[in-house]
């Protein structure tokens, strides 16, 4: 999309929604776009936004199928380790990033997570068989208690996590897209069984998976957020709303390192001090 005016992004969405099965559109270089229209200097979520609302695309992603039938556990057994080592080119993916936090919560308690819950499990598969092309949820969490002041704060979190990127930052719109797609794509009655969460004393069978992004204090995604409280993306507001994602930010170290010598461990370089805090954002 080298045109960078506004009709011209508006006809891009349009033809993907023709050309295009509706669970790839997340993944479109259009989508992820930064910056702003050349003639209107309006920001390209914005301008996308507006399109998907008129579209009622919430309501679209309503029929996106559940992934085929599967015999596959959501379940996985990951234990927080990993049979390569750390590498500075690995350290700067979600993947490791994801195992370092669900460490991290096993080390110092799910408490330090807040209304976000405790990490139980990362890399839960989507897809029926390895190889479908379907992606992964980076982190599955539990709110396992009542908080003060949130009705129905328990229940289960699928969080697309993205880390603080300065090149190439990925859009807020991409993420809330595909976490909201990836939902769409879940067996959620067989994810609670296969975690023992369905029918649960607690009440976890009865509450609604919720769907969440996570970013980092800092990024490019935070300054998005940002803007959207100050009343600056209104398309961009009432379209999260409208697909029901939670926003979450995280102040927290996101090196990560190795512990032990094979199998490794990824954990936060920080330690102890590796997560400052991880708040809810109310738009």
């Amino acid at each position: 999309m080298a045109d960078r005016k506004r009709q011209t992004t508006i006809r891009t969405v349009r033809e993907l929604l023709f050309t295009q099965p509706l669970a790839r559109l997340y993944s479109s270089p259009c989508v992820g776009r930064a910056g702003q229209t050349s003639d209107t200097q309006e920001p390209f979520a914005e301008v996308i936004a507006e399109e998907l609302l008129r579209i009622q695309v919430a309501q679209l992603l309503g029929s996106v199928g559940i992934s085929p039938q599967r015999a596959m556990p959501y379940r996985q057994g990951h234990d927080g380790t990993v049979s390569t080592p750390t590498t500075p080119r690995s350290a700067t993916s979600e993947r490791r990033l994801a195992i370092a936090l669900y460490n991290y919560s096993r080390d110092h308690g799910g408490d330090c997570f807040g209304l976000l819950g405790q990490p139980i499990d990362y890399e839960v598969p989507l897809q029926a068989q390895r190889g479908a092309g379907i992606g992964e949820i980076d982190l599955l969490t539990q709110v396992k208690e009542e908080s003060p002041g949130i009705e129905n704060a328990r229940g289960v979190y699928v969080v697309e996590l993205k880390r603080k990127r300065e090149k190439s930052p990925e859009s807020l719109l991409r993420s809330v897209l595909q976490i909201a797609t990836y939902y769409q794509q879940l067996d959620r009655e067989k994810l609670l069984r296969d975690y023992g969460l369905y029918g649960d004393p607690s009440g976890y069978g009865t509450h609604e998976i919720r769907k969440a992004v996570l970013v980092f204090r800092g990024s490019a995604q935070e300054r998005e957020i940002q803007a959207i409280k100050k009343g600056s993306l209104p398309n961009l507001r009432r379209l999260i709303e409208d697909l029901g994602v939670h926003l979450f930010v995280i102040d927290a170290d996101d090196t990560v390192v190795d512990q032990g010598t094979g199998p490794y461990r990824p954990v936060l370089q920080g330690g102890g001090a590796g997560v400052r805090s991880v708040k809810r954002v109310l738009l």
